[in-house]
């Protein structure tokens, strides 16, 4: 009989509990793989427990699943036409108002103003992968958790990721109808990004308030009248010009 000390690091559950606490928030790449490769780990150890299973067949079976997914990979290539991709966007990014903020957070246990803008991305593509059972939809959302982003990062474009449109000498001095909602204003310095969810509002994880807010451009919030840079993420870009071109 294991004692109650021993149970909590022999169940797998409660492992990857364990894996999630000591390891949150994720903040760079180092304890993301060390992450991933905990969840590895602990999923091997529940399946080698399982008795009279059949090893040889286990492999084929996981062979064949690995398989399937790498050519469903290849062959989902494109986004498909889902019309609300941008609105799924803003409704993602809207479900984390008044999260507390986290420097390095990217959940709604607490999250910093570039983990507000990539998550909310990852979770649209997410609903949609499933949704449409586009892989290519969910590996793109993995590349994006896997591969942390900052502000600068985003206002540089990393990696293809985002890319320039214009620049402003504050939200309070942009003209609204040049944008596209899912617009993000990153500060001249870097060190901070907001998004535009239409009607001249814009949402940010906001360091100095503690939390994510949402704040008319006329507003006196902090950061409106900073100088910025206006990027666009390069998905959702791909899928406004696909839309256009129908």
């Amino acid at each position: 009989m294991l004692s109650f000390r021993q149970s909590l690091f022999k169940s797998p559950i409660v492992s990857i509990l364990w894996i999630i606490l000591l390891l949150y928030p994720i903040r760079n790449t180092a304890i993301r793989l060390a992450l991933i490769f905990g969840f590895i780990v602990v999923a091997t150890q529940f399946f080698v427990k399982i008795k009279d299973v059949n090893t040889k067949l286990f492999k084929w079976l996981v062979s064949f699943l690995v398989f399937i997914f790498i050519l469903g990979v290849l062959n989902s290539t494109k986004l498909n036409d889902i019309s609300d991709f941008s609105t799924t966007y803003i409704s993602k990014l809207t479900s984390y108002h008044d999260i507390k903020y986290v420097w390095g957070g990217e959940n709604k246990r607490g999250i910093d103003c570039s983990g507000l803008m990539r998550m909310a991305l990852v979770d649209t593509l997410i609903t949609h992968g499933l949704l449409d059972r586009n892989l290519y939809l969910i590996w793109k959302a993995f590349n994006l958790w896997y591969y942390d982003l900052s502000a600068k990062a985003i206002m540089h474009g990393y990696d293809g990721k985002t890319f320039k449109v214009f620049d402003s000498l504050s939200i309070k001095d942009i003209d609204h109808s040049k944008l596209s909602i899912g617009d993000m204003a990153a500060t001249d310095n870097g060190v901070h990004v907001l998004a535009y969810i239409g009607d001249k509002k814009w949402i940010q994880a906001d360091p100095t308030r503690g939390k994510v807010t949402i704040d008319h451009s006329s507003s006196k919030a902090p950061w409106l009248d900073t100088k910025v840079c206006i990027v666009r993420w390069k998905l959702i870009s791909d899928k406004i010009s696909k839309l256009k071109d129908k």
